[in-house]
């Protein structure tokens, strides 16, 4: 065949070579195909975050003549934009777990199954800044409603006038507000500033100003009757009394357990009776005197005969009183644990020597207190 072309013109012996080879190219176009496309997926298979099957419901014929028919080109550029889809998918989500079969990617041939990472979406719970009223349902307590709206006990008996009074009081239907946050709700009157509202909740005056709630554009700008969120604050403690016909109760005290502790250490001098409303337990001057239950501070100071004395409501209808002190450390309106140093042991008021006086009253009336001690 080479020595019929050189007689020919250049362009014609062009065309005289490719009817020739024509044939044989037709012959094995599809073997050369197949290794091109072969090639293409190696160096495919390299690259990261590709991952390819052959499936094996397809029959091998369709496959050989679908890959004949598109050519390699078809297939390189096909695997070039399998590999920007992926690419893609792992800059947007960074996992690297592959999608279960049937979550992938199908071409429209069904040659090849492309695996893409699972795009999981995590939308960030935005925190409320807003002031809720909530209608308290049958079981309902103060712990768990505090629970259910992410706040403390504290911040919902705050922000609701009636549950400091009591926290018990709840009532199917009652109406409750729910601050967004833990904290203290304060309106504002007449005077009022940021560094002032701050102290008095033991809070920072910057976390007053930032907190979205307050809307506080300009540092120390309040106006009188605007409710402001204190965060993290703490309410003072405010004694609340009732009057009845056995004179001034507190409402809200904080309740005892109604299991008293000794208030001190020492030994029996003198036992209850009806012309002695105690006991006196003798000890050195100074010895420490512990509350002999949780409750609120009622009384302080000189009480006639019984010299320097505390008076303490636990609630329940008991209060307990401690006399001839030498001095005394809580204040009116003060809460204290049971257990905690209220004061030391004197000779104040009218003694015979050193001791301290106990009383523990219950509704009133004084009681044997050899009845409740350990």
């Amino acid at each position: 065949m080479a020595d019929k072309l050189p007689s020919l013109p250049r362009r014609r012996q062009g065309r005289e070579l490719v009817s020739a080879l024509g044939p044989h190219v037709a012959r094995y176009a599809p073997r050369l195909l197949v290794l091109g496309l072969a090639i293409g997926v190696a160096v495919a298979l390299t690259v990261p975050g590709l991952s390819f099957r052959q499936p094996t419901s397809l029959p091998q014929e369709r496959a050989t003549l679908g890959l004949a028919t598109r050519g390699l080109g078809a297939v390189q550029t096909q695997i070039m934009e399998r590999q920007e889809a992926n690419e893609a998918v792992e800059a947007a989500a960074p996992s690297t777990s592959s999608a279960p079969r049937g979550g992938g990617v199908l071409d429209d041939d069904e040659d090849f199954l492309v695996k893409v990472p699972a795009l999981h979406t995590v939308v960030p719970k935005r925190p409320r800044t807003t002031i809720l009223t909530y209608t308290v349902e049958e079981g309902d307590n103060v712990s768990t409603i505090a629970e259910r709206f992410d706040i403390d006990t504290d911040t919902v008996v705050w922000a609701n006038e009636k549950l400091e009074e009591d926290p018990d009081y709840l009532v199917v239907g009652q109406k409750l507000l729910i601050l967004p946050i833990v904290g203290v709700l304060h309106t504002v009157k007449e005077g009022d500033t940021i560094e002032a509202i701050a102290q008095k909740y033991k809070a920072e005056p910057q976390a007053i100003i930032d907190y979205e709630f307050n809307h506080l554009q300009e540092a120390g700008v309040l106006k009188v009757g605007q409710q402001v969120i204190v965060p993290n604050g703490q309410k003072p403690y405010q004694l609340r009394y009732v009057y009845t016909d056995k004179g001034m109760i507190a409402v809200n005290a904080p309740q005892g357990s109604g299991r008293f502790i000794w208030p001190t250490s020492g030994y029996i001098t003198n036992r209850y009776a009806p012309d002695h409303l105690g006991i006196d337990i003798g000890a050195p001057v100074g010895t420490p005197v512990y509350a002999a239950d949780a409750g609120v501070v009622t009384s302080v100071g000189p009480m006639g005969t019984y010299g320097l004395a505390v008076i303490i409501d636990h609630g329940k209808g008991f209060t307990t009183v401690y006399a001839h002190l030498s001095m005394y450390y809580p204040t009116v309106g003060t809460p204290v644990r049971k257990g905690q140093a209220i004061g030391k042991i004197g000779m104040t008021g009218k003694t015979t020597g050193p001791h301290l006086h106990f009383e523990i009253r219950y509704g009133g009336g004084a009681v044997n207190p050899a009845r409740y001690l350990p």
